[in-house]
């Protein structure tokens, strides 16, 4: 799990045992998920990081299949791109 926090908003990145990778914001006390799962591991997704950029966020994911995946957000709610 990775946690960005800037100017009161909280997110954070996880991935786990379903094999996907999630964006989760925080809102009025309550985690909530923004947009879909991020899918292109076969495995558990055993390490996320994350590094905001300007007008997008790019996030690495590891897996237990033995690949890393690096994704491109471009807003909010974006599902993102993958590539290995």
């Amino acid at each position: 799990m990775a946690l960005l926090g800037s100017e009161g908003v909280r997110k954070l990145v996880s991935g786990g045992c379903d094999s996907t990778v999630k964006v989760w914001k925080l809102s009025n006390g309550v985690w909530t998920r923004e947009g879909g799962a991020l899918t292109m591991h076969s495995d558990w997704v055993r390490d996320v990081a994350w590094s905001p950029s300007l007008g997008k966020s790019i996030i690495a994911s590891a897996s237990q299949d033995g690949t890393v995946v690096i994704w491109s957000l471009k807003k909010d709610g974006d599902n993102g791109r993958g590539k290995f």
